[in-house]
């Protein structure tokens, strides 16, 4: 059916359809918008932020900084066009987007969130910390809150039960676990709510008074805590940040069972995860096609073991030589797949939640990364404030992992010839 030739009605399908992640149909409508209407601000940031949802920064600024040029007063699209240019590596011109977006509307929940993430990955931890609490007013991250308990400021802790909760994805709850003994350390009585994948891993963390999971009744407490708010309570720094190398460990029983399966297998056993969750609008990004990594395949000495779940980890059955075991089946939550990598050598894991959870566990952990990763990387290191054991691989261009993975081979090689203390 052919779309009405009144540009508020292609705007509206335009986004409709950008939503249902129909990006053709929404490609199709903006530039009809566009053609009859090419002063319209609001079709030009639209387009942009299809393009820049399906990786194509280059045309997504074009259009952000026509509409910012149609409209220099709306502080959502200096914001949309900051974090374009922050995704380009313009870091600069990014602070400065959000910086003008906040001018305008200072009460501007995403603008302040994006912000303090562009903070955090410059290393500004006091300010980006501070920034960060915004996070919880973005409309697309609603806060939970208890109207009857207040959240904790800094109030002492001793006597006092504290309901700390884990937020957004598992790789973040695993890097932030960390603070937990350190509210229980301070006199606090600590009950952690937790979604179910992560219940039985984190029920030995030292200092938790109960654990609870979806659904279950909460004790009494006295006081609440998002579980990312705890580095700005303890006023961290990286000089300051907790990087103890392990505070995980796997559940006995789990750990005995993957022995049998892991342990006596000659060779280097490296585990791999090339993909992060596929609805992740980072995920494009920062996963590696499997294919990329073939050249890692013709490494002698090395046993390959991919701790890759959800649809991703079908793409393994095309990749010949050497066989990629699939550990997928028996990876039925965290505590398995942390029994798992306590077996292996290595592991080499894109930016996702397994990387934390082998960092977590104090085992020699690989990253690769885009030319700009998530703020907890920070900036021109191989090595990670916050996991002793970890090194990274970062990309030099953007979407070129070639040199990353020739990076790879060229450390495995030497490791697989017998130099396992060099991980």
């Amino acid at each position: 059916m052919r779309s009405p030739d009144n540009v508020e009605v292609l705007i509206g399908l335009g986004v409709a359809f950008r939503e249902q992640g129909k990006m053709d149909a929404a490609f199709t409508h903006f530039t009809r918008a566009l053609a009859l209407a090419p002063d319209r601000a609001d079709a030009h940031n639209n387009l942009a932020v299809a393009l820049e949802a399906t990786g194509n920064l280059p045309d997504a600024i074009t259009h952000y900084e026509k509409a910012v040029a149609l409209n220099p007063n709306q502080a959502e699209i200096h914001n949309n066009l900051g974090n374009a240019l922050e995704q380009q590596g313009r870091l600069d011109e990014a602070m400065t987007r959000y910086d003008r977006a906040l001018a305008l509307k200072p009460d501007y929940p995403e603008a302040h969130y994006n912000r303090s993430l562009l903070l955090l990955l410059l290393g500004e931890f006091a300010q980006g910390w501070a920034e960060y609490e915004w996070r919880w007013r973005c409309k697309a991250n609603p806060e939970r809150g208890y109207p009857t308990r207040p959240q904790l400021s800094g109030e002492p802790l001793a006597g006092k039960t504290i309901l700390i909760q884990t937020e957004q994805g598992f790789g973040d709850s695993f890097q932030f676990l960390r603070y937990v003994p350190a509210v229980a350390e301070r006199g606090a009585k600590v009950v952690l709510a937790v979604p179910g994948p992560l219940l039985r891993l984190v029920t030995a963390l030292p200092g938790i008074s109960a654990v609870v999971s979806d659904g279950d009744p909460l004790p009494d407490f006295d006081f609440h805590c998002r579980l990312l708010s705890l580095p700005h309570l303890f006023g961290t720094t990286i000089e300051t940040i907790p990087a103890c190398i392990s505070y995980l460990a796997p559940p006995p029983d789990t750990a005995a069972a993957r022995e049998d399966r892991l342990a006596t297998e000659p060779g280097l056993k490296v585990g791999l995860v090339w993909s992060g969750n596929p609805a992740n609008r980072m995920n494009l990004r920062r996963s590696i096609p499997l294919a990329a990594l073939q050249p890692l395949w013709r490494i002698p000495g090395i046993r390959w073991y991919s701790l890759q779940v959800g649809s991703p980890a079908a793409d393994i059955s095309p990749v010949p030589q050497p066989p990629i075991e699939d550990l997928a089946p028996f990876l039925t939550d965290f505590g398995e797949t942390a029994a798992a990598i306590c077996h292996l050598d290595l592991v080499i894991s894109v930016e996702t939640a397994v990387a934390h959870l082998a960092g977590a566990l104090g085992r020699p952990v690989w990253v690769p990364l885009t030319v700009v990763p998530a703020w907890r990387w920070l900036l021109g290191r191989d090595d990670s404030p916050w996991y002793p054991t970890m090194r990274l691989f970062r990309q030099t261009t953007p979407g070129d992992w070639t040199p990353v993975v020739g990076a790879l081979a060229e450390r495995l090689t030497r490791l697989a010839r017998g130099g396992g203390a060099s991980c």
